[in-house]
């Protein structure tokens, strides 16, 4: 009965839509409710059981479906049906249009086959004509999309990455059939031509019937104000019959204003023909990466790109999200909180974002860097990529070809080893990154994932050539790595702090394009999606890092002796054409309180760098501190970068790091290499990035002096890839008589915690007898304990 009634609700819904001769396009919109059921992907169920918002998520349904989006025997598709109506009779052109179908679509107009779509990321055409009823009489319109990735065909592998296994199948964009006559604009391309200071312009135009003359004529307007900014005529222009005609020109504009973030200006360009009238909107904007330097330049303007990950497979199918993301005025608002910190881009991942948030991000100047969401890790045992998934990720671009927003494209061309076949993705010939793959085309930028919260020095010396060597990097991604300490996982304050210590240190030490921090919408930032909010102790943390001018306190925290003077030093980076002007400050609190306070006036000129010190006494007082340098204008909000100190007794300092570290340390070998060293010291210098690494045999000894006879009871050993599968630890208070009290032939590797009964030695020693390996013992750190 439920069914029924709902069928006869929708059979009763009439569009306007009624097309007269003469008259240009009109969309017949079908977002909305609609009936859903599940099956194979041969034929439609014969119950629609459900009900579903479009565009939008299948988690939604009601009543909810069992495991959506997870493959089981019963379910290989999930159907959509609709019934409506329209007045006037079907015209020349109809074309049904799915902004997205997830994954792919197979559609049923009337009880006929209107066509199938593979890709599951781009917008999908359907020619209807031939199966579409007019004069208000009823259309039933079904489509079937895939229920799991799994659905997606051979020609379009769906990638490695474990991670996009969670993307939301469904009818995730717009719903629309588009009606016309012919000739019909079917494409509209702008590429902005900012020498001539003109839009490229590319378009074509469909013709369903006999050769016929038509007079075309393309209009600028600035989008706000309506100016007209320039024109262009094509008169008499022939479109051959039955065939579609593509032609080019250039727009000269006049008051020529360049999209940027600081001033996202857009025009609209207007294509009128005899028969058909067609918009879009447009900015003028170029980008590329300056192989010399290393650094982006937007509009032949040094640019530094500022900015997060959004992790859309996540985000997406979170329950609290249900209709927001096609909300166009939450999407303004999470847009707004990335532009109130200091973002001027973001990156989609693992996922495509909505088609309306390319058009918000050109109102609101944000950057889009846009991850094709087929992973194509698997290609490689390919010779050369499928006609299809060239044409699918050609598709996925021409998306957003027109928006000034849509920056890079990432994870394209879908074949890493023939870039030539699928060429430039865009008519503006936007740049491209393979994620960490080499680049390929001229222009191309590399990309860059130290996923570390240890001493980022330590991961760019570990890099190969390779990786240090490209200048055309355009992401350094920042992520919390399992190495982050628990007290500081725990602790949201504590992990803004390194997130943002991490963030400045690659913008001011190296020359790349773009810094981003990696972040799950939601679950890492936003407190409160729907408003949305983020927690306001951290929001700072998040905020300061990307501020325009760059600043860095070159400090990376832990303990300090009290009593002496510690210098610290700080960086700072202008990226701006004017200079700045004002005071840097450091203070150091304790629990909120000022304890002492230094200040230096300067002023920082026009793309370039300062360093300033501060030497500092250390408070004599056991206690947490915490240290804030902060850049300080009149007009301006102040930028602070943030750490964090204690001043131990020694029982703490002993309880905290052990024993041994900075303790002198001798092994019976170490790995020495051209432009690397592991020596024994390694193995106690307090960082887990680095390491003492041996040769490859098995016997292998280390000795720590711990300088006194000490009562020990445990020890910790970290290892690295490589460990160890027979050892022993023994203690001597000498150095020549030795005691075991610790021997195993099982060794774990990973971290190992030895205990044993409470012993007064000096010395300790680790001895290997067989590796886990056939390569050398790798230790990050060996610590020795009271209790």
């Amino acid at each position: 009965m439920k069914t029924r009634a709902l069928i006869g609700f929708w059979l009763c819904a009439i569009l306007g839509a009624t097309l007269q001769a003469g008259e240009s396009r009109r969309t017949i919109s079908l977002d909305g409710r609609w009936e859903i059921g599940e099956g194979n992907r041969s034929q439609p169920p014969p119950v629609y059981g459900h009900e579903v918002s479009v565009p939008g998520l299948i988690k939604t349904a009601t009543p909810a479906f069992e495991n959506a989006g997870q493959t089981n025997h019963w379910r290989e598709a999930f159907w959509y049906r609709r019934s409506f109506r329209f007045s006037g009779p079907v015209p020349a052109i109809a074309t049904l249009r799915l902004a997205r179908a997830t994954f792919g679509a197979k559609v049923i107009v009337n009880g006929g086959p209107a066509g199938e779509q593979p890709s599951a990321f781009a917008p999908g055409l359907f020619d209807v004509r031939p199966l579409l009823r007019g004069n208000h009489e009823p259309n039933e319109l079904v489509i079937g999309v895939g229920a799991t990735r799994e659905a997606a065909p051979e020609s379009l592998p769906p990638g490695l990455d474990w991670e996009a296994l969670q993307l939301a199948p469904g009818l995730n964009g717009s719903v629309e059939i588009v009606l016309g006559h012919s000739p019909f604009f079917q494409q509209l391309r702008c590429a902005p031509s900012l020498t001539n200071r003109a839009v490229r312009l590319q378009a074509t135009l469909t013709n369903a019937g006999p050769a016929v003359t038509n007079e075309l004529v393309f209009t600028v307007r600035e989008a706000k104000s309506g100016r007209v900014a320039g024109t262009a005529k094509f008169a008499a222009l022939v479109c051959p019959a039955e065939a579609p005609l593509t032609l080019e020109t250039n727009i000269p504009i006049d008051g020529c204003r360049f999209w940027s973030p600081e001033d996202p200006f857009l025009y609209e360009l207007e294509a009128r023909g005899d028969n058909d009238e067609w918009r879009t909107r447009f900015g003028l904007r170029e980008f590329h990466v300056d192989p010399l330097t290393g650094r982006g330049q937007l509009n032949g303007k040094p640019l530094l790109l500022r900015g997060g990950n959004v992790n859309l497979s996540e985000f997406l199918v979170a329950p609290p999200r249900a209709a927001l993301p096609w909300d166009a005025e939450w999407t303004r608002d999470l847009f707004r909180k990335f532009r109130s910190w200091n973002w001027n881009s973001v990156r989609f991942c693992l996922g495509s974002p909505p088609e309306s948030w390319l058009r918000i991000a050109d109102e609101a100047g944000l950057l889009c860097l846009c991850e094709y969401p087929f992973g194509t890790l698997n290609f490689a045992s390919q010779t050369s990529p499928s006609a299809a998934s060239l044409t699918a990720a050609k598709d996925w671009a021409q998306m957003a070809w027109n928006h000034p927003s849509a920056l890079l494209w990432s994870d394209a061309p879908p074949h890493p080893a023939d870039p030539q076949k699928s060429g430039r993705l865009d008519l503006s010939a936007q740049i491209r990154d393979k994620t960490w793959a080499p680049t390929q085309l001229p222009g191309d930028a590399f990309e860059a994932r130290p996923f570390l919260y240890a001493d980022p020095d330590a991961w760019l010396a570990a890099q190969s050539d390779a990786v240090r060597d490209q200048t055309n990097v355009v992401l350094v991604q920042i992520s919390p790595d399992r190495q982050l300490p628990q007290a500081i996982v725990s602790n949201r304050w504590a992990q803004a702090i390194h997130q943002a210590a991490l963030v400045e240190y690659w913008r001011l030490r190296q020359p790349y394009a773009g810094v981003f921090e990696y972040l799950e919408l939601g679950a890492a930032a936003l407190t409160e999606v729907s408003t949305p909010q983020m927690d306001a102790a951290i929001e700072g943390r998040r905020r300061d890092p990307f501020a325009p001018v760059g600043l860095m306190l070159d400090f990376w925290g832990g303990d300090l002796p009290g009593g002496q003077t510690n210098v610290f030093r700080v960086e700072t980076a202008n990226p701006l054409s004017t200079y700045w002007n004002g005071q840097v400050r450091l203070r150091v609190t304790r629990g909120g309180k000022k304890v002492l306070q230094q200040s230096q006036t300067t002023i920082i000129p026009a793309f370039s760098r300062k360093e300033f010190t501060f030497p500092c006494p250390i408070p004599k007082a056991f206690a947490h501190y915490e240290v804030e340098v902060a850049l300080i204008a009149e007009k301006d909000q102040p930028i602070r970068s943030v750490r964090e100190f204690d001043v131990l007794t020694p029982e703490q300092q002993d309880a905290r790091h052990g024993l041994a570290q900075s303790k002198p340390a001798t092994g019976s070998s170490f790995i020495s290499e051209p432009k690397d060293s592991f020596p024994p010291e390694f193995a106690v210098d307090g960082r887990p990035e680095t390491h003492w690494d041996t040769e490859k045999t098995d016997a292998q000894w280390l000795i720590i002096d711990l300088q006194k006879n000490q009562t020990l009871s445990r020890v910790e050993l970290s290892w690295g890839k490589n460990g160890a599968k027979c050892y022993f630890i023994e203690v001597s208070s000498d150095a020549k008589d030795w005691r075991p009290v610790y021997a195993t032939e099982a060794g774990t590797g990973g971290v190992e915690t030895i205990r044993f009964a409470p012993v007064v030695a000096r010395y300790v020693r680790w001895r290997g007898t067989q590796r886990a390996t056939l390569e050398g013992y790798s230790l990050n750190e060996l610590r020795v304990f009271r209790k």
